[in-house]
């Protein structure tokens, strides 16, 4: 499941979020979700 807390959080805090924090909150779930889903 993706930690949507963190990403609200992110959101909230980094307004409005640059084409890099999104790009690295994206990188993060989608290596977690990589990551859980090969294992």
């Amino acid at each position: 499941m993706l930690p949507a807390a963190r990403v609200g959080r992110a959101v909230k805090n980094r307004v409005p979020p640059t084409g890099e924090q999104l790009m690295d909150i994206a990188l993060t779930l989608f290596a977690r979700d990589g990551r859980a889903a090969y294992r």
